[in-house]
């Protein structure tokens, strides 16, 4: 799986196809570390996901990534849902009003 999502990467990088880096990078960092001689700073992987989502606008794959950040303990778990906090699993999206 880690060499399929680095060949996704390098790909992208080489087609200039670069929408999907932020899911490809956010699915890197939820694997394993390939082995115990190389660990992988989670954190900061998923740093640069939020980064490229948010630079790209695409708010779909930000709060994929967001999520992610919280179930691993990267943020914080808002005490409350407001529009600009994605929904928890089996909770309704806030209304707009």
């Amino acid at each position: 799986a880690h060499r399929a999502l680095d060949e996704a990467l390098a790909l992208s990088e080489a087609t200039g196809e670069c929408y999907f880096d932020a899911e490809i990078l956010r699915l890197k960092a939820d694997l394993p570390a390939p082995s115990p001689e190389t660990p992988r700073d989670t954190g900061t992987i998923l740093d640069q996901a939020a980064a490229i989502a948010r630079a790209q606008g695409a708010q779909t794959l930000l709060r994929r990534v967001t999520l992610d950040m919280q179930r691993l303990g990267h943020l914080p778990r808002p005490n409350a849902a407001s529009p600009t906090s994605p929904p928890t699993r089996g909770t309704p999206p806030p209304r707009w009003a």
